[in-house]
């Protein structure tokens, strides 16, 4: 593959898992719902970047973890002192 058209792979790859990130937190995270729009381009953009992945070398689960890597690291706070106190620290 010639540089450029590498360099165009990993930026549209990494566009894609911008916008699935940010369809899974709307959905997971904040019990949100996708529109038949959205949801039909989350299922394109999902095909297009398991090719995508897979053609750069990456396995299902490591572009899985692309995508749920953040959300899975965000946690719910209450607003407790211990709660507060991780949020000053930090993730």
């Amino acid at each position: 593959m010639p540089t450029s058209t590498l360099k165009e792979a990993k930026v549209l790859v990494a566009e894609h898992v911008q916008v699935l990130t940010g369809y899974a937190r709307r959905v997971l995270v904040h019990d949100g719902s996708l529109s038949e729009i959205e949801d039909a381009e989350r299922q394109r953009r999902m095909v297009e970047l398991m090719a995508m992945g897979s053609c750069l070398g990456l396995s299902e689960s490591e572009i899985v973890t692309l995508i749920f890597k953040d959300i899975l690291d965000e946690r719910r706070r209450c607003g407790c002192p211990t709660c507060r106190s991780r949020s000053a620290s930090g993730p």
